[in-house]
């Protein structure tokens, strides 16, 4: 292969994985945040009162009770996911309930929406509570406030006592269902939600947890379901009681369907495999150019 026909395949390779590596534009999100770092994004340190401009959530990061929530400089990946943003993640901090308010509040009848989400610990066991939660409220424990929870604990019902997806509605008591799955320690998970929003009591949550099929809610297999009830959520809570060795979170994304949360968008793929293709086929065949004029 001639020299220039060696450069052009190099800048085919790099325009390809450029394709592949930056994040585009996820215009069929609701909300989304991969808490990215650096310039007006966040910074690394404890997140209580950071407020970068992060699409559908409005106001800074408050800390209910104890802990030292944080963000962390490296962030969590799935292949599961659309590509990923730059920059961190959030570290929990160990006994930390921390929450941030979205921009709008969901649960309107006849709706559903799509959550996903990383999530990592060195363990889980009931005797943690350990997840992220749906709240309707900013944590002053007022009657009527309530907290859906997607959490690994030991609080539950007595026929529920661990692993549950979680409704808890102040003043009653915890409400549950138990999933049956716990998240692997040590590794990283990717928490699948989907609500679904029908008339007054009908509402439901479904989880799922690592997947390994993502192409359509068929494919997901059986979830855990918690439904009955009337819920709607205006803000996204990160809760840890474990203490030490908190669990880590990232890539947080809600949309209106399970496409916009967890399948890489098409568009991306598309220019990945024509950059690819381009620089395959300079490799192989070589380009062919007109012979220089002589004089």
């Amino acid at each position: 292969m001639k020299t220039n026909q060696l450069t052009e395949a190099r800048r085919a390779l790099v325009a390809a994985a450029t394709l592949v590596t930056v994040p585009l534009a996820h215009g069929d999100l609701l909300a989304y945040d991969p808490f990215p770092t650096g310039g007006s994004d966040y910074t690394v340190g404890p997140i209580a009162g950071q407020n970068p401009t992060t699409l559908g959530f409005t106001a800074a990061w408050a800390t209910y009770s104890g802990g030292a929530a944080s963000v962390a400089a490296t962030g969590l990946t799935d292949s599961r996911l659309p590509l990923p943003g730059s920059g961190g993640s959030m570290d929990a901090g160990g006994v930390a309930r921390t929450h941030r308010a979205f921009s709008t509040t969901y649960g309107t009848d006849g709706t559903t929406l799509w959550a996903s989400y990383l999530m990592a610990a060195p363990s889980y066991s009931a005797s943690t509570w350990r997840g992220e939660a749906f709240g309707n409220g900013p944590g002053t424990s007022a009657p009527g406030e309530y907290v859906l929870d997607i959490a690994w604990d030991g609080w539950g019902t007595p026929s529920t006592a661990a692993n549950q997806v979680i409704l808890y509605h102040r003043p009653s008591p915890t409400m549950g269902a138990g999933t049956g799955v716990t998240p692997t320690g040590g590794a990283i998970n990717l928490m699948l939600v989907k609500f679904a929003f029908g008339a007054s009591d009908s509402d439901s949550v479904t989880l799922w947890i690592n997947p390994a099929d993502v192409s359509s809610e068929a494919a997901l297999g059986a979830g855990t379901t918690l439904s009955g009830y009337d819920f709607a959520f205006n803000r996204l809570w990160i809760e840890d009681s474990a203490g030490g060795g908190a669990a880590t979170y990232d890539e947080f994304r809600l949309g209106d369907t399970l496409n916009d949360v967890v399948i890489p968008e098409p568009g991306s793929f598309v220019l990945c495999l024509s950059g690819l293709a381009l620089c395959r086929r300079r490799r192989t065949t070589g380009t062919t150019r007109a012979p220089m004029p002589t004089t």
